[in-house]
């Protein structure tokens, strides 16, 4: 992953394809600007569509392939940082010019709805993408990011060793403060970090995943990247166990589990019940994993839950439950 290291003085562009979060959101997205000048990051470019709200007129997916193209031809931007997510991002992939991407691979991070765009963009182009901190959810919190993310983040994009052991955090929170309104604090601690093996065993793969909404409108798609031999990773917000299990066989149904290596499952951030009042996402992996020989490795931190890992959609991993390991590589 080399041609995809960066330093803290080259310039980065932040672009919000999926929602005008910017736009509405002012004070938290100064204040996340200010933590990434704050941390080292001084050439900053603040990308067109942060500036006005989004409309979704006609054309307007086709305006922000345009303003993404103009960002990996100019040779000064070396990465791309998602400001937020949404839901829009998938619109601009009739009008992305897939051999420009390949000609003009950058670091491309964000998580949630960006998952459609880091996974569009190695199927089609094998750009990598790192599914990691948004300007705005992450930069944006209140005393800066949690120094966890930040540093997770930087092992990837500036760190020189050949793999990665990764380690969970100490602590982990779920708490939902409305931007410009309430996030005037810290948010509370929700649990302590700790990840653990629903199955045992070891694989190796090529990464491979995201937001699990994302990865199943993608599925059967010339977006979604081969899964064979893989090892997928998925995280989720506000689900409840019966919406899980839905999800998930629409995974089955599409072969992905006869398909993959291992899994990682992210720690389910705000879970709700599901309507037979049922709180257990444990049966549900029982229900649809027991019958799979593949490791799992689950409550891992690397979605909508704060801190996060940072993930390289396209690069290699390594689970092993017998050394409790998750190791990621960087060549």
């Amino acid at each position: 992953m080399n041609e995809y290291k960066i330093s803290k003085n080259d310039e980065i562009v932040v672009w919000a394809p999926s929602s005008p979060a910017p736009f509405l959101f002012p004070k938290r997205f100064k204040r996340a600007i200010t933590s990434l000048a704050d941390r080292g990051y001084k050439n900053i470019r603040i990308g067109d569509s942060c500036k006005r709200n989004q409309t979704y007129d006609i054309g307007f997916s086709k305006y922000l392939a345009e303003e993404f193209h103009s960002y990996l031809t100019n040779e000064d931007i070396k990465a791309i940082f998602f400001a937020v997510g949404g839901w829009t991002t998938s619109a601009l992939f009739p009008y992305i010019d897939w051999e420009l991407v390949r000609a003009n691979k950058k670091v491309l991070v964000g998580y949630s709805d960006a998952t459609s765009l880091l996974l569009a963009c190695y199927a089609k182009s094998g750009m990598l993408g790192f599914h990691g901190p948004m300007v705005i959810s992450e930069w944006g919190e209140y005393g800066g990011p949690w120094q966890y993310t930040v540093v997770r983040l930087e092992e990837q994009l500036f760190g020189e060793n050949l793999y990665i052991d990764l380690k969970p955090p100490d602590y982990w929170t779920e708490e939902k403060l409305w931007w410009d309104k309430e996030d005037v604090r810290k948010r509370s601690i929700s649990g302590r970090g700790e990840w653990r093996f629903f199955k045992k065993g070891k694989a190796e793969g090529v990464l491979i995943g995201g937001n699990l909404n994302t990865i199943s409108f993608l599925l059967g798609t010339e977006y979604m990247p081969s899964l064979e031999g893989a090892i997928l990773f998925f995280e989720t917000e506000g689900y409840s166990p019966d919406k899980l299990l839905a999800y998930l066989m629409q995974l089955k149904f599409h072969g992905v589990f006869d398909d993959i290596s291992g899994l990682i499952i992210g720690r389910h951030s705000n879970p709700e019940l599901a309507s037979s009042g049922e709180s257990s996402f444990e049966k549900i992996l029982h229900n649809v994993f027991d019958k799979y020989n593949f490791p799992i490795i689950a409550d891992v931190d690397l979605g909508h839950t704060e801190p996060m890992i940072t993930m390289p959609i396209g690069g290699r991993a390594l689970i092993e439950s017998e050394q409790n390991l998750l190791r990621i590589y960087k060549n």
